[in-house]
Parts: C-alpha cells; sequence; structure tokens
C-alpha cells in the first residue's frame, strides 16, 4: 500500500522553495511472502507554490520488516518510518517531528494533543481470548485517542495500523490471532 505524502517547502526568507527535487530514500528493504522491496530512492518536485507533486511512498503495512526511509530537501536530511493511518495523507513535516524508532506518528496537531493527553490519562485495561474466525472486539469504553493504545498479542506488542485498529469502540485485528491467544489492550 501507498500513502501520499503532501507539505510545503520553504526558504528561510518564508518563500516557497520552488521546482526544487525532494528525494525520498528507502534506506531498509522490507519484503512480503511474494514481494521483495528492495533499498531504493524516489524523487519528487516541488510546484511553484513549494509543494510536493504526486508523492507517495510504501508504507509496508503487510511488509515483515518496516521501511526507513531518509528524506533529502537541499542539504537538510532526516529518517522517519511512515504509518499505515488511514488512507488519509500525512503531511512531511509530522513525518519530520517524529524520531525513530516510532511506533506511529500524530497526523495533524491535534492528534498531537489528543496524545499528549492520553499519555496523561487514567489508562484502561481489557483482556480478551482470541477467538477463532474473529478480528472485531467490542471494547467496553471508547478511547480518547485509539493510536496510542497499546496491544500485546500472548505478550507481544503490537503495532497500531499494522497489526490493529481502534473504530470509536472495536479494536480490529488485522492479521490472523491464532486461537487462545490472550489479546491485551491498555488505552486512555
Amino acid at each position: 500500500m501507498w500513502r501520499q505524502v503532501v507539505g510545503k517547502v520553504y526558504r528561510t526568507d518564508d518563500t516557497p522553495w520552488t521546482n526544487t527535487t525532494v528525494t525520498f530514500r528507502r534506506c531498509t528493504g522490507s519484503y512480503t511472502t511474494t514481494i521483495q522491496y528492495p533499498p531504493d530512492t524516489l524523487r519528487f518536485q516541488t510546484n511553484s507554490n513549494g509543494e510536493l507533486i504526486d508523492c507517495k511512498l510504501w508504507v509496508n503495512e503487510t511488509g515483515d520488516k518496516i521501511s526507513i526511509y531518509e528524506c533529502n530537501v537541499g542539504k537538510d536530511k532526516f529518517k522517519f518510518s511512515i504509518p499505515l493511518g488511514n488512507g488519509s495523507p500525512i503531511e512531511l513535516s509530522v513525518l519530520r517531528a517524529g524520531s525513530l524508532p516510532v511506533d506511529e506518528y500524530p497526523q495533524s496537531i491535534i492528534d498531537y494533543i489528543d496524545n499528549s493527553v492520553a499519555s496523561v490519562s487514567v489508562n484502561k485495561y481489557e483482556s480478551f481470548n482470541a477467538i477463532p474466525q474473529t478480528n472485531l472486539y467490542q471494547l467496553t469504553s471508547l478511547p480518547i485517542s485509539p493510536n496510542t493504545s497499546k496491544v500485546y498479542f500472548n505478550g507481544l506488542k503490537q503495532t497500531y495500523g499494522i497489526d490493529y485498529v481502534i473504530n470509536t469502540s472495536n479494536l480490529n485485528i488485522l492479521k490472523n490471532v491464532p486461537t487462545n491467544y490472550l489479546l491485551e489492550i491498555y488505552y486512555g
């Protein structure tokens, strides 16, 4: 799956950095059961407003190893991993704000604030025994910020957007979990 990266690139004098190349290098390769995704480089241009044009990066939600990207704009470099998200574009500045390693990045300043509030909230805990052919589990209360939840399958931490998502008050498991696994969730 690919995810659109959007954003503007400006110079220090607050003018758009027009028609410049923004380079994304996948530093570590990844793979699925049928496809190899080796390290490679993608280049995108900014338009006359300094906005990235047609920038899409692979988020490897089905990959067995997280891809790490390096972004180069002029002489500036930073590394990030791109989260699955909900299909919406992600801001380049949001990716830049994160530090590696990461579980997820906030989608907006609102998500950042929600995450900060959730980190000081009282956490709730629920557990379920995995049921065959079932990927949807009803939570007893609504999480404040679903993407700050922590889910474990038999004690192994899972990744939001890759292994699970939370939609309103439902825990949706995105992969098959063996019967009798203990599913645990901590959320605010």
